[in-house]
């Protein structure tokens, strides 16, 4: 009986195998992005779930194409083409056409070049058709490449008229091929002739092929991977090698033991085989003010001030703010309450207002108090409770620093590759001001990249700043050798010499840091420091404004601040005539409009402005009337009066000054007058107006 020989060429056995490959590492890929994506909390990992199961349903597939079963290759075909439809992501910003061409590519890739290889012969049929098409058809056209090396000699069958005895009933009786005569006389040979291979009894004959064909089964069947061709062979012993050494190194990662802060698989992996790091480091990092997003600091001056900070804005100027005003009381919010049956007794409160400016803290042993007036307020509005309530815990800056500094000195500690997360670690001990520990990680650094003007650069900043310039003078010049534009090393430099009151150099290396891209503002004040000493007044200003929006809160702002001009300028006068009252102001003259002696009470006045920094000044304003000086109860030291301007956002504005005359009339007499600004001993604006 014909058996089915289904097969295909070496070519497709080839391109199926590097097919699988392909999708065995995005299997282990997926696995280890989930991971990530679930401790890190971001990308779509419903997505990545899909893919890992389409994926591996098509190993499976493959492998049952590999043993040559056609539902296998059908099965692998209609998965292929389900995955590239099942896996777009039709939540993603990107375009669904552009996700399907992606697709499409990696379809081409995996199944595409195996679909063509299939399309040529092997024992004269397709690989197609050998696999899918229906027994009878691949019996009829598979060209056997192999030949029986035993052959069985077809019974010759004689024309049968002759076999036929005259009489059925003569017809000998036959017993398991054997002739028995039981009244015939024994039959005589008249010489013994040698047997013949022809076999004339087509009973006997069809005997012998069966144990032919018997002896032939009972054969040892050769495996279907014996009769692959040597480099197939070779293809899918590799495959299965590389599965087992993932199976063996995943085996590894799920059983060793882990510090506490390498949770995921994928750190897991990293942390195991010593690979980049840069992972689990910047976990780490941000980890130290992973909840600086939302949330307040309250805290509490020795003067009785009790004030709020966003999270971020404490942890950014903390420094400063436990430096300058010790606070003697820190709390932190841990929740918002929204209805007073969330109050508990013996927990502590923070009420503020809506615009969370005034705070008060409302210690344990009054939150009954909170509760009940919070009640009463639902049940009639009064003035006695704030508009938002949080409950608050004691926050323990030490303890809080201490542990912080702990976990980044395990973070020094971990190998890493990127510059970015290097940055993470030593810029949190430089902005900490421990300049001596960000020094000695950024050497650590460089002990294994002796070369690189990053590291270099970093290192000879921390040097500088804790006020080691010799050898930051050396590997800031080195760093410049390798790279002319590396910013920290060019900041160093401009530290330095601003320390040495060397200003032609500060402005040297200064102007290359910000042409270069810096935005380190203490190279902005030195650098208009350096314009100042050298009498570029007006540069400096510029410059000290730029670096004032660029950190508001560096505290070197204040040591530079008599090289800063006004924080904004005049670009015009308006003028007005209006009699005020306690509750209201009666405006006689309209702004712009001309300017009666006899209708001139107060006289208002406003000005446009430009505002260059966010920052206030006090101005002091100085009123002519025919050139003499108008003085009165709040004039001194040589000005009509003073007035305090600011606080507003960089860009132009009206601001409104305050007038001077009285609500009787007779204050302003006709000629000509003038109004000056002046700020820091300067005058700064200047404009007349006549009043006829």
């Amino acid at each position: 009986m014909d058996t089915v020989k289904r097969d295909f060429n070496g070519a497709a056995h080839f391109f199926l195998g590097l097919s699988m490959f392909a999708v065995i590492m995005a299997i282990i890929t997926n696995a280890m992005n989930i991971s990530n994506y679930k401790f890190f909390g971001f990308g779509n990992t419903d997505t990545l779930i899909i893919e890992i199961v389409m994926d591996v349903l098509i190993v499976v597939a493959g492998i049952l194409t590999f043993m040559k079963k056609p539902y296998g290759l059908i099965a692998l075909t209609l998965l292929f083409i389900i995955r590239m439809f099942a896996t777009v992501n039709y939540a993603s910003s990107l375009s669904i056409a552009g996700q399907l061409g992606g697709k499409t590519a990696l379809l081409i890739r995996d199944f595409g070049l195996f679909a063509i290889a299939m399309c040529f012969k092997k024992n004269g049929i397709s690989g197609w058709k050998s696999m899918l098409a229906s027994e009878e058809y691949v019996i009829a056209h598979t060209r056997e490449s192999e030949t029986t090396s035993e052959s069985i000699a077809e019974p010759v069958v004689n024309d049968t008229d002759h076999l036929k005895p005259e009489d059925d009933s003569d017809m000998p009786a036959v017993n398991n091929g054997l002739s028995l005569f039981s009244d015939a006389a024994p039959i005589q040979q008249e010489e013994e002739v040698a047997p013949s291979p022809v076999i004339d009894n087509p009973i006997v004959a069809e005997h012998k092929v069966t144990e032919n064909n018997k002896q032939k089964d009972n054969r040892p069947r050769k495996s279907p991977f014996t009769s692959l061709p040597k480099w197939a062979k070779i293809a899918i012993a590799s495959c299965a090698g590389i599965i087992a050494v993932f199976a063996i190194i995943a085996t590894i990662v799920a059983t060793k033991s882990y510090p506490d802060y390498v949770s995921s698989f994928g750190e897991k992996w990293r942390y195991t085989f010593n690979l980049p790091n840069d992972g689990i480091v910047h976990k780490l990092m941000d980890g130290i003010h992973g909840d600086n997003l939302n949330g307040y600091i309250i805290v509490e001056f020795s003067d009785g001030d009790v004030v709020g900070y966003s999270k971020n804005y404490y942890y950014n100027n903390r420094i400063d703010i436990h430096r300058e005003w010790r606070p003697i009381q820190i709390h932190t919010t841990t929740k918002e309450i929204a209805s007073p049956q969330d109050i508990k007794i013996g927990k502590i409160y923070a009420c503020t207002d809506s615009e969370y400016e005034d705070w008060e803290i409302i210690p344990k042993e009054d939150a009954d108090e909170l509760k009940d007036a919070w009640i009463e307020e639902l049940k009639e509005p009064t003035d006695s409770l704030e508009a938002k309530v949080f409950e608050v815990e004691p926050y323990d800056y030490e303890a809080s620093l201490k542990k912080e500094m702990s976990i980044a000195d395990i973070a020094a500690t971990i190998p890493v590759k990127s510059i970015d997360v290097m940055d993470e670690v030593g810029g949190y001990f430089y902005g900490e001001e421990n300049y001596s520990k960000a020094a000695d990680y950024y050497r650590s650094l460089l002990n294994k990249h002796p070369n690189n003007p990053a590291i270099k650069g970093r290192l000879a900043l921390s040097l500088t700043r804790g006020g080691d310039f010799e050898d930051a003078r050396l590997l800031a010049e080195e760093a410049l050798n390798k790279d002319p534009k590396e910013l920290t090393a060019l900041t160093a430099l401009t530290l330095i010499e601003a320390e040495n009151y060397n200003w032609g150099e500060v402005k040297k290396w200064a102007k290359k840091a910000i042409d270069y891209g810096s935005e380190n503002s203490n190279v902005y004040y030195a650098y208009c420091e350096a314009l100042y000493k050298q009498g570029e007044i007006k540069a400096a200003h510029e410059y000290y404004n730029k670096a004032y929006e660029l950190y508001r809160n560096n505290p070197r702002r204040e040591k530079f601040s008599e090289y800063a001009g006004c924080p904004f300028e005049v670009l015009k006068f308006h003028y007005t005539s209006f009699k005020s009252t306690q509750s209201k102001t009666n405006i006689i003259i309209p702004l712009d409009e001309k300017l009666v002696s006899s209708k001139c009470y107060y006289i208002g006045f406003q000005i446009d402005v430009n505002f260059l920094r966010y920052d206030n000044a006090t101005i002091g304003v100085k009123i002519y009337c025919n050139n003499k000086l108008k003085t009165g109860t709040p004039s001194r030291d040589g000005f009509t009066y003073f007035a305090n301007i600011g606080w507003y956002d960089p860009g132009k504005t009206t601001i409104r000054l305050d007038g001077w005359g009285n609500n009787s009339g007779g204050a302003w007499s006709a000629g000509q007058h003038r109004i000056e600004l002046w700020y820091k001993g300067e005058k700064i604006a200047e404009d007349s107006f006549q009043i006829y």
